[in-house]
């Protein structure tokens, strides 16, 4: 009698460190909703930013103040690739969409990946705007 696999299961702790009314440890975030901050975290991070992991974070924040261009989004959009396609080995980049927004000096950035081995398909949505 052959068994079939369990479903891999991702798990990872909330970064708003909330804590768990009954155990009092750390709240815990599991398989997609997983995913989806290492995502999001990837995108909010620069090069240098973390101790001991240089390379984690597409350093998107240092775009902000380069010319807000169809060309700028484009950059943005292939670096958001290549920093999901090295740091989550997790998931599938299907698609990343950068849209400069000029009234309000933002990038508007939106994307979907799928987690492999499953059909599972996450969204991140992002915007960064330039601080002061």
């Amino acid at each position: 009698m052959a068994t079939e696999p369990l479903p891999k299961t991702f798990s990872d702790i909330n970064l708003s460190m909330k804590r768990n009314p009954v155990t009092k440890d750390l709240d815990e975030i599991t398989n997609e909703k997983a995913v989806q901050a290492s995502v999001l975290n990837i995108l909010a991070t620069g090069p240098y930013e973390r101790l001991f992991r240089p390379d984690l974070g597409a350093g998107l924040k240092e775009m902000l103040f380069e010319p807000m261009t169809n060309l700028t989004a484009s950059r943005m959009e292939n670096r958001i690739r290549a920093a999901i396609a090295t740091q989550e080995p997790r998931v599938t980049v299907t698609t990343v969409t950068v849209t400069p927004n000029e009234e309000r000096q933002l990038y508007d950035i939106f994307v979907t990946c799928v987690i492999k081995d499953t059909t599972q398909e996450i969204e991140v949505t992002q915007t960064l705007q330039r601080g002061r």
